[in-house]
């Protein structure tokens, strides 16, 4: 009988991805993705449910237990479309800010659903954005939605505040431009004279959930 560490090699083969490819479409360490090859180490449920859903398997079939796949997900090719896209960088849902080069990285959406122009991809660093946002989390932000940020009030935006990369939500307290996180034990970020404020994109829509963050 197939185990589980065969198919996942067997999988990622088909796809064309090195160990280290697949570890960062997943989110997790080369060394994690070489231990589970190797039998040294097996997943979690949630870990299993990620690595299906981006292989478009079944759980039987991804532990070895059939060699037929009858996921629903294996009809992505008619319903839903890969694309790769570039994450350009990382906005902290905390109290500060982590740039990194951009990368590639690829999502599922709806076949007859299209990418704005003028979006890009932004991860999220921090819990300050909870529950709604989590840290890992890959989020679509349209850049040609900045405008004057009373029109903007009460959306999520990630916006550079003195060259920190932050994702927030625009409120006015008594005509004072403030920037909210969703989790209470974070305080507001007040912006002040002489701040250097630039709205980068407003949330269009989560692209992709980090089930590793998510409490069941």
């Amino acid at each position: 009988m197939v185990k589980f560490k065969d198919r996942l090699k067997e999988l990622r083969v088909k796809q064309g991805l090195t160990q280290e490819m697949l570890a960062e479409k997943l989110n997790m360490g080369k060394s994690t993705i070489g231990m589970y090859e190797n039998g040294k180490r097996l997943p979690s449920f949630e870990i299993e449910e990620e690595i299906a859903d981006f292989f478009n398997v079944d759980l039987d079939y991804l532990r070895g237990r059939s060699n037929k796949n009858t996921s629903n997900a294996s009809l992505v090719n008619s319903s839903m479309n890969a694309v790769e896209m570039d994450v350009y960088g990382l906005a902290s849902a905390g109290n500060g800010s982590l740039d990194v080069e951009p990368r590639k990285e690829t999502f599922i959406i709806g076949s007859d659903e299209k990418i704005p122009n003028n979006s890009i991809v932004i991860g999220v660093v921090g819990d300050s954005m909870e529950p709604t946002l989590y840290e890992g989390d890959r989020i679509l932000i349209n850049t040609n939605d900045c405008a004057e940020w009373q029109m903007l009030n009460n959306k999520i935006v990630v916006v550079d505040i003195n060259e920190e990369r932050l994702v927030k939500v625009v409120r006015f307290n008594n005509f004072v431009l403030e920037f909210h996180s969703l989790n209470q034990f974070y305080p507001p970020v007040v912006v002040k004279q002489g701040d250097e404020v630039k709205c980068l994109g407003v949330l269009v829509e989560l692209l992709k959930r980090n089930m590793r963050k998510i409490k069941f």
